[in-house]
């Protein structure tokens, strides 16, 4: 029988229903922690694919720096074309591929390796952009 969330039932019974999840959390330890090493196991493989497949696609469809070549991926990065600063960046890391992705890899991006990316900065002054 599934039952509805009663907020009302909830506020009541906070307690009860607490200490009865700590005592199931404990009885299960074991397996809640299988559980979560096998979700979190499939969450990597699915993620380890996002991060090259859209470098690859801002990198005209290499897994390569657009502007020298260099294609070692440990060192490519994903760069907006026309600098926004962190201030209007929300989602960081894989979160932002995945997000890319989830949109159908809009324009204004490009891949660049780390060197780069810096003289990029540097060139362009996008110094104070990063505050």
């Amino acid at each position: 029988m599934v039952h509805k969330y009663d907020p009302k039932y909830y506020q009541k019974n906070k307690e009860s229903i607490k200490e009865s999840r700590r005592r199931f959390r404990e009885r299960n330890r074991e397996k809640i922690q299988e559980q979560r090493r096998r979700w979190n196991e499939k969450r990597k493989e699915k993620d380890k694919l996002v991060k090259p497949e859209t470098l690859a696609h801002y990198g005209l469809g290499k897994l390569a720096c657009v502007k020298c070549g260099f294609d070692d991926i440990r060192a490519l990065t994903l760069d907006h074309i026309v600098p926004i600063g962190r201030q209007k960046r929300r989602v960081t890391g894989i979160q932002f591929y995945k997000q890319l992705r989830k949109q159908d890899y809009p324009e204004g991006f490009q891949t660049l390796c780390a060197n780069c990316q810096m003289i990029k900065m540097f060139e362009g002054n996008e110094w104070e952009l990063k505050s």
